[in-house]
């Protein structure tokens, strides 16, 4: 019998086009994986969980008296919220260093006015950390802020802050005021850098929670 020397060549074809194969099946998995990976993304989008997580970042807290005293007040509550994120960062025992207190940083003097106003009995500035009793007093200073400033938020944040005495001042330079007498200039750093905080926290609480669809 004649010897036949085995050949390898269909073999050989064999495997170049089993290669072949897994690069389609590799090209299609990745096209799927982007495909997929894309809708996933537009669905994140959908459940909307950029909003949550600046919703971290600018909570609701204290909702209840927030909501309470604004609406006594004629204030929105996204402002409200805005200021006691910006005064104490929710922290009812917050105390700064000229010794404003509680959520929304008030101090004795001021605080005592506001419960003469308001005819507040029995008041003691421990009272200040009780989260009911400072955003009621709170509310109502800021809201007469506004009511001096023509409902300006950005002069009354500056009163708030740096001191109506201090806003009086500026408003008579006329480098600070614009043709309307509108404070456009803070000369405190401070008090620049506060009212900026306020109203940028002011719209974020509006669009993630106010204006929410």
């Amino acid at each position: 019998m004649r010897n036949v020397r085995p050949t390898y060549k269909g073999r050989r074809r064999r495997q170049k086009g089993g290669c072949g194969g897994c690069l389609g099946k590799l090209l299609i998995l990745i096209f799927v994986f982007v495909v997929v990976g894309f809708l996933g993304y537009k669905a994140f989008q959908g459940f909307g969980i950029r909003n949550r997580i600046l919703q971290t970042r600018y909570p609701i807290r204290y909702q209840t008296e927030v909501e309470k005293y604004a609406e006594e007040f004629q204030l929105e509550p996204a402002l409200v919220y805005a200021v006691i994120r910006t005064e104490s960062g929710f922290d009812p025992y917050a105390v700064s260093s000229a010794g404003a207190k509680g959520l929304m940083q008030l101090k004795e003097e001021t605080a005592f006015d506001c419960v003469r106003a308001l005819k507040i009995n029995h008041f003691t500035v421990d009272d200040l950390f009780d989260p009911a009793v400072n955003i009621r007093l709170g509310c109502y200073y800021f809201s007469k802020l506004l009511k001096t400033y023509d409902g300006c938020i950005e002069t009354a944040a500056a009163a708030y802050n740096g001191g109506p005495g201090n806003v009086e001042k500026w408003l008579q330079d006329e480098a600070l005021v614009d043709e309307k007498g509108k404070l456009t200039k803070v000369p405190f750093a401070e008090t620049r850098n506060y009212v900026e905080n306020i109203v940028e926290s002011y719209q974020m609480y509006q669009k993630l929670y106010t204006n929410a669809e």
